[in-house]
């Protein structure tokens, strides 16, 4: 009886979609295209476009697309806006039952910044449901003053839920996950490492990106793999008018980029090298003969009037030489190739990707070359199909085959082999329901199957996003969803800046599973203010961490445990005239059990607080100004010394050192650091010259009153490691 009564409720519910979708059908017609930079030719991202008269909006995807239905049948102004464009309007004679193509060109205009932010915004937000989604500019990385490189992970500290554990690293943690937790999707290819050496900063290069999306909540069903977060990623296809490019020289590296149109195109080349030590000097408080580069290249193709192919490179490498005889040297290497392809064929939008991507490490000593790597072959295609009432439908599928190889030999001599293959197929279906006034549903579910030495792993993912709009300004939204993860890192959170790195399949254990509770509320102050209250509780079980330093070879592999997640974020963001930025404040709580140790890891801050502003100041100068706040983390202390007999059973000499000192730790991150400040500041003004290329100058004071914050303690001296000292960093560029 009780599965009769939810049969009839799901058929029910499937009869009143098709009768609205078909009573709207009756007397409607629809709209799509695309929206271009009127100067470049690029593909615009997220530009709001709307009927004007009526509440019928939506906005383009991160290529620039748009599909619009359900659209009263007659002459219709369709507008579309966005924030720096000038917005256009165009009439167009609206058919009973058809799809005509109208796209836009917009020039850029800095003077209605305001009201088309305005505008946008709030269409935006009247047909999303995205909770724990923040997108990051270029522009708003032109807000934060570098510390070495413009860059967006750098940029994520400021990102309400992400925490960091140090000024030298760019790694990131997110809502209490591990820092292998994250997923990257760079141009819908998946990348392992996104850092250069010691995790110093991204190996992307800020000038190319178009557009990011920053998910720690909220997922949704087509991103998998991952528990934490999904730092979503889209290129630039490259100006579609004509040839030009940027020269860069900055503290530690040069740069260039160079596009132009293809027949039927457009291309973006785009290089980094090292050219500079004398500032990891500083920033490490030691020689580092560490050299690095990045190469990328897209280019881009039209496919019809609303479709586009694009090939897609990277390549980035590190070497990090030995300061001393005894050191070892290191290699790192990251590339990845695939071939994108999104267009709108009859109603639906339809967006594939092939690509292959790796990741290898090599670390050479004297008497043995360790190495370790991981590559992987993706295969995905997502279909969305929009009714005439503009709910949405989406489901895709995807195929991915990660192999892995460790070959290394630990600090107590244990030889670690370990190679795996794993295959993971994917299905993945989400409904976007909005019939209701006010309210906007967005459920889905994501079906992972993993093989692994003929052993299946079957698992259920729902996602669900809920929004009710209250008032005009003031909405409400929750979500939960459910994530799994197969593939673990090798690096050890404790390590402080850590070297080797590993990934490993956990294939012969149960995924690491977490699920999350999110609800928030967002509202606007004074048309220019923008408040996003939100709380969070993540609970995570069967968390693995490889023990690559076990003492022998009959210890497990894998340490096993569980944690829990739970916090309160606040994100305010401001626009006016002459000022703009963010202010972002966190409460965390993490708690994780290990084996039989429980404890607060590494990176659980209780508070930490951010505040950037981006000032206009006379002759066009840009003040940036970037303050950050937190309390200390957590480290076991040391509550004792002594000394141990390096030889037992055998006779002591009384004329030689028999003994070495050993450490008494206390109980694991029972103690927490000092908190941590630190105010930077930057300048940047753009020269124009006539028949000349035109020069961008920065110059920032980092830890402009240099605050002594503690990075470590080391147990080697007993002696205090500071983090990032006052310094000043520049850069120049010249473009043509």
């Amino acid at each position: 009886m009780k599965k009769f009564k939810i049969n009839s409720i799901i058929l029910f519910l499937i009869l009143l979609i098709f009768i609205s979708n078909n009573l709207f059908s009756q007397i409607t017609g629809s709209i799509k295209g695309v929206v271009r930079d009127s100067a470049s030719g690029e593909m615009l991202p997220f530009v709001s476009i709307q009927v004007l008269g009526t509440k019928l909006g939506t906005v383009t995807n991160n290529n620039g697309l748009y599909l619009l239905k359900g659209i009263p049948k007659g002459y219709q102004s369709i507008q579309a806006s966005a924030v720096g464009y000038k917005k256009i309007t165009k009439k167009i004679l609206i058919e009973k039952d058809e799809i005509q193509t109208l796209n836009f060109n917009l020039p850029s205009e800095a003077v209605e910044l305001q009201s088309v932010t305005k505008i946008a915004d709030r269409i935006i937000e009247n047909y999303s449901t995205n909770i724990s989604l923040q997108k990051i500019s270029i522009e708003d990385m032109k807000n934060i003053p570098s510390v070495l490189e413009k860059d967006i992970f750098r940029a994520l500290r400021s990102v309400p839920g992400i925490s960091t554990t140090g000024d030298v690293t760019s790694q990131f943690f997110v809502r209490g996950g591990k820092g292998d937790q994250n997923l990257i999707v760079y141009d819908n290819m998946i990348i392992f490492n996104p850092f250069h050496a010691l995790g110093l900063f991204s190996i992307f290069d800020a000038e190319a990106i178009k557009s990011s999306e920053i998910y720690t909540g909220g997922f949704d069903p087509e991103f998998g793999g991952k528990l934490s977060s999904v730092i979503n990623i889209t290129t630039k296809d490259g100006n579609r008018n004509r040839y030009g490019g940027k020269v860069s020289l900055g503290t530690l590296s040069t740069s260039a980029s160079f596009e132009g149109p293809l027949p039927g195109g457009s291309f973006y080349l785009s290089g980094r090298k090292s050219v500079f030590n004398s500032i990891l000097k500083k920033l490490l408080k030691k020689d580092v003969p560490l050299s690095f580069y990045d190469i990328s290249g897209k280019a881009t193709l039209d496919m019809g009037e609303t479709g586009k192919i694009s090939l897609n490179s990277f390549f980035s490498g590190d070497n990090l030489d030995a300061s001393k005889p005894t050191d070892p040297e290191f290699k790192w290497r990251t590339s990845a190739i695939g071939v994108n392809l999104q267009s709108i064929f009859s109603q639906v939008l339809i967006t594939t990707n092939f690509s292959y991507s790796d990741f290898s490490l090599e670390e050479k000593k004297k008497e043995k070359t360790s190495s370790s790597g991981i590559n992987n072959f993706q295969f995905f295609i997502k279909f969305e199909y929009l009714f005439p009432n503009n709910d949405l439908i989406s489901a895709g599928f995807s195929a991915s085959v990660p192999e892995t190889d460790l070959d290394y030999k630990n600090s107590y001599n244990i030889p670690i082999i370990f190679y795996s293959r794993l295959s993971e197929k994917n299905f993945w279906i989400k409904y976007k329901f909005s019939q209701i006034n006010n309210l906007v549903i967005e459920a889905g579910l994501r079906n992972n199957l993993n093989n692994y030495e003929n052993k299946d792993h079957y698992n259920l993912e729902p996602r669900v996003n809920i929004k009710y709009q209250i008032l005009h300004d003031l909405s409400l939204k929750a979500s939960f969803t459910r994530m799994h993860q197969m593939l673990v890192s090798t690096i050890n959170e404790d390590d402080i800046v850590p070297l080797f790195e590993s990934f490993v399949s956990v294939g012969k254990y149960n995924p690491e599973r977490a699920d999350q509770f999110v609800a928030g509320v967002d509202f606007n102050l004074f048309s220019r203010i923008n408040v996003v209250l939100q709380a969070y509780q993540k609970k995570m079980k069967n968390l693995l961490g490889y023990n690559i330093n076990r003492k022998s070879k009959d210890e497990s592999d894998f340490s096993s445990g569980y944690g829990s997640s739970k916090g309160f974020e606040t994100l305010i963001r401001f626009d006016y005239d002459i000022i703009n930025g963010w202010l972002s404040y966190n409460y965390n709580w993490t708690k994780t059990t290990i084996d039989v140790y429980t404890f607060f890891p590494r990176y659980d801050k209780r508070h930490s607080l951010s505040i950037i502003s981006g000032i206009k100041l006379p002759y066009n100068i840009n003040f940036n100004i970037n303050w950050e706040f937190s309390t200390g983390m957590p480290f076991t202390p040391i509550i004792g010394i002594f000394e141990k007999n390096n030889y037992e059973n055998i006779p002591l000499d009384p004329y030689y050192n028999n003994y070495t000192e050993h450490y008494l730790f206390g109980e694991k991150n029972s103690k927490r650091l000092l908190n941590y400040h630190r105010l930077d500041i930057g300048f940047e003004k753009r020269i124009i010259f006539e028949n000349l290329p035109s020069c961008d100058v920065s110059l920032n004071f980092i830890n402009l009153y240099d605050r002594k914050n503690i990075f470590y303690f080391d147990k080697n001296t007993l002696e205090k490691v500071y983090m990032i000292p006052f310094m000043v960093t520049f850069s120049i560029s010249l473009i043509f």
